[in-house]
């Protein structure tokens, strides 16, 4: 069976647990903009230890206890899309390729989670990210 990976964003978002939808790209105001760093579940994962780390300009999804990784690089276009591009892949089965690229639009936040769309290959596919505690 193969997996597609969830490459895509992340959330840190603290206190409110109202609905923020992010439909302008160039909302100078939105809280995409501190979605640059962050260690976050992956929601909807089959693997519960399954986690994704971000920076400014790169993120690293870890899968099965850290045994598979996949490295991708970060291109922001707004402050609430982005492109992520895979660097290394170390995970048997998956569909995700390096050098594949992947386009992430951010769908709304609420609280610590962050529900977004990926476009790959002519794919959409939804997920969600929930922001790990420290």
């Amino acid at each position: 069976m193969k997996i597609l990976p969830s490459i895509a964003i992340a959330a840190l978002i603290a206190g409110s647990a109202t609905l923020m939808s992010f439909d302008d790209k160039n909302n100078q105001g939105s809280p995409c903009a501190i979605l640059k760093s962050g260690s976050y579940k992956i929601g909807d994962a089959a693997d519960t230890t399954a986690y994704i780390v971000f920076t400014s300009s790169s993120q690293t999804e870890y899968y099965n206890f850290k045994r598979h990784t996949i490295r991708s690089s970060i291109k922001w276009l707004s402050d609430c899309e982005f492109e992520v591009t895979a660097l290394s892949v170390n995970y048997p089965g998956l569909i995700c390729k390096r050098g594949e690229t992947m386009s992430i639009r951010i769908l709304n936040v609420e609280g610590d989670i962050v529900n977004y769309e990926a476009l790959v290959d002519g794919r959409r596919e939804r997920g969600r990210y929930i922001k790990m505690t420290n």
